[in-house]
């Protein structure tokens, strides 16, 4: 559900977040919840991000990441200026 929220549903980003919380210590209710997104995800399967590529092109993928964006050698012990990011674009 993790890959689906993040790629082509955006919608249930909110119900998967809070599902992934409690992964650690997962109870019956996270269960049900679970189900119940799974059914939703089933239930309506004809939506969602869909991807129609220009058969000249096809699939164009931009991606960028940056690993040392926040370092710098001031704080270079300090473990929270190093964060990675990445982002990407699909067209």
């Amino acid at each position: 559900a993790s890959y689906s929220q993040g790629s082509t549903r955006p919608e249930i980003s909110m119900a998967v977040h809070q599902c992934a919380r409690f992964c650690n210590n997962p109870m019956l209710s996270h269960e049900r919840a679970i189900r119940r997104i799974v059914k939703y995800l089933s239930q309506t399967a004809d939506r969602g991000i869909i991807y129609h590529p220009d058969p000249q092109k096809g699939i164009q993928c931009f991606i960028d990441a940056d690993f040392a964006g926040g370092w710098s050698k001031a704080d270079a012990d300090n473990p929270e200026n190093v964060m990675s990011r990445t982002g990407f674009v699909i067209m």
